[in-house]
């Protein structure tokens, strides 16, 4: 049996809302009322899971997911104003994107994971061509399963993508008891996908923690990032807390606090 999931791309034309105090209940007010610019469904897979989208310079819409047929591949759509899609293509080394952005020369970054479960970034044209695609893994630290959860161009017209790897081991004694938790893991490098720095960040030592990085930004001494810590595996906090950590632009870790 087979089933079937749509995903929507809707636009609307843009307004002015007025802030909303957190904890306070307000009303959200629009300069003027709102339409809809158009709602299509895309479904050309048993499941279209949509990662992220951007709009391209020329105001296209490019979309960044996975294509769920049989397995699984990175999928991109670029869509025109009208939401007409101009081109769609999967990248079967891809297994899932859960990133895209653009980046200089009218091309396009994305981040997620490869079938054999390692990090991925990949560089594209504005028509889909690939111009340069790489894995990486934490197979050294004796993780595997990594994500890339976020990506940004760098400053430095580098890249670099924030998520997470699962399984590594701490401090090189082997399995924990609990082997299947996840850290920060973070990859930078140069604009042509050479690898420049990559961290893995363990909060804790308890295997039972999960750390991932959702987002992250380039401020003026380093890069900050948002994510969570599941403290399931500490005694007296079974909560999820938002976390921020900040690195240098070298990926020396400066602060964290959740």
């Amino acid at each position: 049996k087979m089933f079937f999931r749509r995903f929507f791309l809707l636009a609307v034309p843009s307004a002015i809302c007025l802030p909303i105090a957190i904890g306070i209940t307000s009303y959200i007010s629009f300069s003027q009322p709102t339409t809809t610019a158009f709602r299509i469904a895309y479904n050309y897979a048993s499941f279209d899971l949509p990662g992220n989208t951007v709009q391209a310079p020329n105001k296209d819409y490019v979309l960044g997911g996975t294509n769920v047929t049989f397995g699984g591949s990175g999928s991109v759509y670029r869509l025109d104003t009208g939401g007409m899609i101009k081109w769609a293509k999967i990248y079967s080394p891809l297994w899932g994107i859960n990133d895209v952005k653009n980046c200089t020369g009218n091309e396009n970054i994305v981040t997620g994971y490869t079938g054999s479960g390692e990090l991925a970034l990949m560089r594209f044209t504005s028509s889909g061509s690939v111009v340069w695609g790489k894995k990486f893994n934490t197979t050294a630290l004796g993780g595997n399963s990594e994500t890339g959860s976020r990506v940004i161009q760098t400053t430095d017209g580098g890249f670099l993508s924030a998520g997470y790897a699962y399984d590594i081991d701490p401090d090189g004694g082997g399995a924990q008891p609990t082997f299947d938790s996840a850290n920060y893991f973070i990859v930078k490098t140069n604009s042509v996908g050479t690898l420049s720095w990559a961290r893995a960040v363990l909060p804790t030592l308890a295997y039972e923690n999960d750390h991932v990085l959702n987002d992250v930004a380039e401020v003026s001494d380093g890069y900050i990032f948002v994510g969570y810590m599941s403290e399931n595996g500490v005694v007296g906090d079974d909560n999820t807390d938002a976390v921020i950590l900040k690195t240098d632009f070298s990926g020396n870790f400066m602060w964290m606090n959740k």
